[in-house]
Order: C-alpha cells, then structure tokens, then sequence
C-alpha cells in the first residue's frame, strides 16, 4: 500500500476500516493498520434505507444462497452517501487514535452506534479466526 501512494500515477484507494460488513444501525471499531501509513484520510459515510430491502448478511445465522436470493428479489439498493471534508492525521497521533477520531465523524454524520468490536471477538460470542 505504501508503493502505491508514493507514486502519484496511481489512482487513489478506497478502503473499508470495518474489515467487515456491519447492521443499518452499528459501526465497528476501524482497524488501525490504513491509519498508521496515511496523513490524510477522505472520509465518506453510506447510509443505506432498508424499506427497499437488507444489504446486511449475517454469515452466522444465513447462508449466502439465502442472502442472494433476498437481494436478487429487491428492486433497488437505496442509499445516501456523505462525502466529508479530508481530515489530517494530527501531530503525534497513533494510527489507531486517528482511525478512532475519523470512525467517530462517520458515526456523528449518519447517528450510528459506535461499538468497540472488530467482528471476531469472543466476548460478543463469535469465535476467534485465524
């Protein structure tokens, strides 16, 4: 990744800090690594209307034949998406204080409930991966 943005012919890389896909209502904790190579993060936030339909997948509880018959049959993926102002990585700021200060501006920006969670933690009962 840091080849990538020291050559300015590249084009630029979206990144998605949750690792992993979240509820309509939740946003969990950002992984730090992006955070800890970049000075300057472009933060945007999507807001997806579920009347049209779930964009979520819950791989514990559905499999993903069930979950692409669902959104097969919706007509439409709705959603709202914020583009907010670049923020800078602040003097002496950790990767992962940085990932935490952009995490809270998308959650402010569309009201999510910030969890610490990255997805796989035993504590919320998930089992631990490799």
């Amino acid at each position: 990744m840091t080849a990538h943005l020291e050559d300015t012919r590249k084009f630029p890389i979206i990144v998605y800090p949750e690792g992993t896909c979240t509820t309509d209502n939740v946003i969990m904790r950002f992984r730090k690594g992006w955070f800890d190579i970049v000075s300057e993060v472009y933060p945007s936030a999507i807001e997806y209307d579920i009347r049209y339909g779930p964009v979520f997948w819950n791989s514990r509880t559905k499999s993903i034949w069930l979950y692409f018959w669902k959104i097969f049959q919706n007509w439409a993926t709705v959603c709202d998406i914020y583009y907010m102002a670049p923020m800078q990585k602040e003097k002496d700021e950790s990767g992962a204080m940085f990932a935490n200060r952009v995490q809270n501006a998308i959650a402010d920006k569309i009201n999510l409930k910030r969890i610490d969670f990255d997805g796989y933690s035993i504590k919320y009962g998930h089992r631990k991966t490799r």
